[in-house]
C-alpha cells in the first residue's frame, strides 16, 4: 500500500504538466513534511500526554495548526526531542511555504489580471510617420506599449547606448 502511494507520488511529480508550475510541488512537500512532522510529534510526545490519550489524528492537528501558525495551545511539544526535533523545523517550514504559497499564488493572480488588461485593450490607430519616414513620436509609444517587460529592458539598454554613442560622436567633433 505504501508503495503504491509512492508511485503516485513519482507520477504525479514526473506530471510534465507540472513542470510548468510550482506550486503542486510546494503542496506535496508540504504534505509530506506535515505527515513527518505528526509522525513525529506523536513518537516523542505520546508518554508526555498519556494522560490525554495523544492520537495520530491530534497529532495532525498540532501539525496543522502549528505549520499555519494558528497554534491553538490545544497541543504543543512537553518534550525536549518534540520541541526541538519536531516543533521548530515544523514552525520554520510552515511559515516559509505558507508565505511562498501566498507570493506565488499573489504573482499568478497579478501575471494574469495583467495579462487580461493588455489582451482586452482596444488597439490603437497607428498614428502616421513624420515626412522623412521616422517614427512620430506616438506611433514609437504604440510600439512600446505592446512590448513585454524584458523586450522594454533591451530596449531601454539600447536606447542607452544609442545616446552614449551619439554623445561620444559629438564630443570629437
Amino acid at each position: 500500500m505504501f508503495q503504491q502511494f509512492l508511485r503516485r507520488i513519482a507520477a504525479f511529480i514526473q506530471d510534465p504538466a507540472l513542470a510548468r508550475s510550482r506550486v503542486p510541488r510546494v503542496l506535496l512537500v508540504l504534505v509530506a513534511f506535515g505527515y513527518l512532522s505528526a509522525a513525529g510529534f506523536h513518537h516523542f510526545e505520546h508518554e508526555a500526554w498519556s494522560e490525554e490519550g495523544l492520537t495520530l489524528v491530534d497529532s495532525a492537528w498540532w501539525c496543522f495548526t502549528t505549520m499555519t501558525t494558528v497554534g491553538y495551545g490545544d497541543y504543543y511539544p512537553r518534550t525536549l526531542a518534540g520541541r526541538w526535533l519536531v516543533g521548530a523545523p515544523t514552525m520554520l517550514v510552515g511559515i516559509g511555504t505558507m508565505g511562498y504559497l501566498i507570493t506565488v499564488v499573489a504573482s499568478q493572480l497579478i501575471e494574469r489580471r495583467g495579462e487580461r488588461e493588455f489582451d482586452t485593450e482596444p488597439p490603437a490607430a497607428a498614428p502616421a510617420p513624420e515626412a522623412d519616414g521616422t517614427p512620430s513620436e506616438g506611433e514609437l509609444i504604440e510600439r512600446w506599449r505592446t512590448l513585454r517587460g524584458d523586450d522594454q529592458t533591451r530596449v531601454l539598454d539600447l536606447t542607452r547606448r544609442l545616446s552614449a554613442h551619439e554623445v561620444s560622436g559629438r564630443e570629437r567633433s
